[in-house]
């Protein structure tokens, strides 16, 4: 019979030498685990930044393309442009002249849509249409005095339906006679001066407004390129394709946007970059 001790002596165990081979096969897969881990973190770090800089960039443009869409160069509806910044007539609102007071410059408005307000930096452009024909025909600009229901100042309902007017507005003319040819079907549009710049905040730059005589600029979208390497770039042209330098010639405004991202996966810790070119054509 065998006994207990032979038959442990005759299983047979692993060498030195073949557990030397799988510790160094396990370190090269775990070696190469770790590596494939680090390059997908990498991966996935710098789309999660250029995500963040495609996101600075596209609302950047819509943003400032939305509201150049709207302008009239010719009326005067841009007050003054630069290679880094732009002031505009930015609309906030309109409306249609539905009813208006007997003896104050004061109009109920309907079909209102957008921000009728009457803070300091808010004016009116109103259709004056003056005498018979159209020769005369004028935008007046007014500044808003104050704004609120029909019948917490004093005008009555919309006169084709009797309707409850959406807004009521008073307006400061320069003149009575900016308000003379004013009839009800007039068109309001209700706005704002704002500047849109690059500027800078701490160690930062982005793209900012400021809305009538604002002392600082409110943050809007960023972190851009800095001045010196075009983070934000106004270029104006003629119906021909020609650079110009007056507002009233501007046919179509280019914005170059360029935006870096906040966080740094690439492996010498540059940022990553985007830019991003779109051409406005305003109103006319």
């Amino acid at each position: 019979m065998t006994s207990r001790h032979a038959r442990l002596d005759g299983r047979r165990g692993f060498t030195i030498v073949e557990l030397l081979v799988s510790l160094v096969i396990s370190s090269v897969v775990l070696l190469s685990l770790t590596r494939l881990l680090a390059v997908q973190g990498r991966a996935f770090g710098k789309q999660r930044e250029l995500g963040d800089v495609n996101e600075s960039l596209r609302t950047g443009a819509a943003f400032l393309a939305w509201e150049l869409r709207q302008l009239s160069p010719a009326d005067g509806d841009i007050y003054a442009m630069g290679q880094r910044t732009i002031t505009v007539r930015s609309i906030t609102a309109t409306g249609i002249v539905c009813a208006e007071h007997a003896t104050q410059p004061l109009f109920a408005l309907s079909s209102a849509e957008g921000d009728v307000a009457e803070t300091s930096a808010d004016s009116a452009l109103i259709l004056n249409v003056g005498g018979a024909g159209t020769a005369d025909d004028d935008w007046k600009a007014m500044r808003v005095g104050s704004r609120g229901t029909a019948a917490s100042l004093g005008v009555g309902n919309c006169v084709w339906d009797a309707s409850t007017p959406d807004a009521a507005i008073t307006v400061q003319p320069a003149s009575a006679a900016d308000t003379a040819g004013v009839a009800v079907g007039a068109p309001v549009r209700l706005f704002r001066r704002v500047e849109y710049a690059l500027y800078q905040d701490g160690a930062e730059w982005w793209l900012g407004q400021k809305v009538a005589g604002a002392a600082s600029y409110e943050k809007l979208t960023g972190p851009l390129l800095a001045d010196a390497q075009d983070g934000l770039e106004f270029r104006y042209y003629d119906a021909a394709g020609t650079a110009v330098a007056v507002p009233a010639q501007v046919a179509v405004v280019e914005i170059r946007i360029r935006s870096h991202s906040t966080h740094n996966s690439s492996a010498d810790g540059s940022p990553q970059t985007g830019f991003l070119v779109t051409k406005v054509a305003p109103r006319g």
